[in-house]
């Protein structure tokens, strides 16, 4: 632009308010970047910045100014002020995410990796929608200076954030850096890193990107074949958990005939057979043990659907007795965190015998789950206790043996399903947390009617229909609701229906966009369980925030986001099933500058939260 133009820039500014003036030049700086004049942008906006009030009036002149500066200053490649003037924002505004990543994309430009990945993690505290476009930058940034242990945290914190390309760069970045290895032990030392990355991914539920991984580490098993092997019975266990292990899949390993692993010789002819063909000498240790009972329960599985039961049930056998016991299973901690592969194959067992008539094989499973339950109580371990009795529960449920039978008290669903929500209860009591349980509420009902014992049916239909409120499950709530009152119910449990039926009905036409009666101050809902009242009303109320907001209603939100503050701050548990209305709630106390923030429940903790 020639000096005359920009002359007559300024005396056009100068016509205008002060308003006027700082927006009217931010914006031409934008137009003379955008044709190539950097360093006529940067005379314009120095020359604005002259004319901002002092104090706190010019504070938005200074910083919107400012912002522009910077971005003229990084357009002209002058890194040093250009980091100079977004520091300046944040100054004024601390709390700008914008300002904070373009000082961010700065520092990496300056080759500052470490700064550059702070303050993308600083962006994305302060704007937690955006957390997860900010921590991925942050971690590309780590790796790109190979900052690998850094840049593997940042890349975790961005995957829980909910970015989708996270996990496959972490394994891609995995990969390269073994290939970068300068000789074999720094190469076998990258791949048991890598192992380790693959193993939380796989715990986390990142399974596509868990098995990419495991399938690097097997493709360079001559630097390391113990942890190749460690690599394929957790990719087994993997993809036969997930119900994906087939033929297809096994084409993406290395073939027998060029790694010489008996494990994967009798994987592959398990597959590829329909019968168990591991031998003794596959079993190096408990992971492939687990890993080949559980192939073989999901080749059963595939049988099933093929029907196929004998065939099935064979493999069943053999997933049963090579699979760790519930026991065993939980105190390794390998293993704990993985499906029990054993009860599933006892259960697949239960079903075979019912369908068959094989009173004898039902007999055996029967015996060797007692056994397994009483194993659960000698080691006073209530959540195995919980598990033992909902497996034998459902077991007998499918069965439809509901009463007592030839004097035994405990071979009928009523009795384990009943021990099971009652253990539930004792493990509440002794640590808070939050355990909805609408399924064993449910069947149990159903049992009670069968039963013709129509009071404790209702009393577990009316509690069933508040944990599916607690699992934001509004149809299946309005249908437990329905088979309470459909059944004779007491004034006292009416009173809870329609207390119920109101909070449903409201949760329901939020979601439709409708509108009906705040069923808060209702007298029935007052007599309901304050914490439970206290978990739907932030459900509620941060619903009605966020659609306030897309309807750019901003005051109704701000009601509606601080009453579900006040809601959740009453709450002694929060379920994860409430995660992305915490966030919503981040983003809204740090964009409005409310002070509560640092009471709002960590998403690290948020299963079991102690009062707040």
């Amino acid at each position: 632009m020639s000096r005359f133009a920009m002359l007559a820039l300024f005396l056009s500014l100068a016509t205008a308010g002060m308003a006027a003036d700082y927006t009217s030049a931010s914006a031409a700086s934008e137009k003379l970047v955008a044709a190539g004049d950097a360093a006529a942008a940067v005379t314009l906006l120095q020359g604005a910045l002259g004319d901002c009030p002092a104090g706190d009036p010019g504070r938005e002149c200074r910083a919107q100014l400012q912002f522009a500066l910077g971005y003229a200053r990084e357009s002209a490649g002058e890194l040093e002020p250009a980091a100079a003037a977004y520091e300046a924002v944040l100054r004024e505004y601390p709390d700008n995410a914008q300002a904070l990543a373009n000082l961010a994309g700065v520092y990496r430009r300056a080759g500052n990796a470490q700064n550059a990945a702070t303050t993308y993690e600083r962006a994305a505290k302060v704007d937690p929608a955006a957390a997860a476009t900010y921590l991925l930058a942050g971690a590309e940034v780590l790796h790109q200076a190979d900052d690998h242990e850094s840049a593997i945290k940042l890349y975790r914190s961005a995957m829980r954030a909910g970015s989708p390309d996270a996990a496959p760069r972490l394994v891609t970045m995995m990969d390269r850096w073994v290939e970068t290895a300068a000789d074999d032990a720094e190469r076998r030392w990258r791949l048991q890193r890598s192992s380790e990355v693959a193993d939380q991914l796989r715990r986390d539920g990142t399974i596509g990107p868990a098995l990419d991984a495991y399938e690097n580490i097997m493709a360079r098993r001559a630097a390391a074949p113990d942890i190749a092997s460690h690599a394929l019975a957790a990719w087994t266990e993997t993809h036969a958990n997930a119900q994906s292990l087939t033929a297809g899949a096994l084409s993406r390993l290395p073939p027998v005939s060029e790694w010489q692993s008996a494990f994967l010789a009798g994987l592959a002819a398990t597959v590829a057979n329909g019968t168990w063909s591991f031998d003794a000498s596959a079993f190096t240790n408990d992971l492939e043990r687990y890993a080949a009972a559980a192939a073989a329960k999901a080749i059963g599985d595939q049988l099933v659907a093929e029907n196929k039961p004998k065939e099935a049930q064979a493999l069943y056998r053999e997933a049963l007795s090579r699979a760790p016991r519930p026991d065993e299973q939980d105190s390794s901690d390998e293993l704990s965190w993985r499906p029990v592969v054993y009860l599933d194959a006892a259960l697949q067992l239960a079903r075979i015998a019912q369908a068959t008539k094989d009173d004898r094989l039902f007999a055996q499973v029967e015996d060797q789950l007692f056994d397994q339950k009483m194993a659960a109580y000698r080691s006073k371990n209530l959540f195995a206790v919980q598990r033992m009795h909902t497996v034998l529960g459902t077991i007998y449920a499918e069965r439809g043996e509901w009463k007592v039978k030839a004097g035994n008290p405990y071979t009928n669903a009523t009795f384990q399903l009943e021990k099971a929500l009652e253990t539930a209860a004792l493990r509440q009591e002794k640590q808070p947390s939050l355990q909805p349980l609408p399924y064993l509420r449910t069947t149990l009902a159903e049992g009670y009617r069968i039963q013709d014992d129509q009071a404790a049916a209702r009393k577990q239909e009316i509690a069933a229909a508040k944990d599916y409120l607690d699992l934001d499950s509004i149809d299946s709530a309005q249908a437990s609701l329905r088979r309470a009152a459909a059944a004779q119910p007491t004034p006292e449990e009416k009173q809870s229906i329609d207390a119920l039926q109101a909070i449903t009905n409201y949760r329901s036409v939020i979601q439709k966009g409708t509108s009906t009666a705040d069923p808060w101050k209702s007298p029935a809902t007052l007599k309901l369980d304050d914490d439970f009242v206290s978990r739907q009303k932030f459900k509620t109320y941060s619903d009605l925030g966020l659609r306030a907001q897309q309807l750019g209603k901003e005051k109704q939100a701000e009601t509606y986001f601080d009453a579900a503050i006040v809601a959740v701050q009453e709450q002694k548990v929060v379920p994860k099933s409430d995660a992305s209305r915490i966030q919503q709630l981040e983003k809204y106390t740090l964009t409005t500058k409310r002070k509560t923030v640092a009471k709002l429940p960590s998403l690290d903790t948020i299963e079991i939260k102690p009062p707040l």
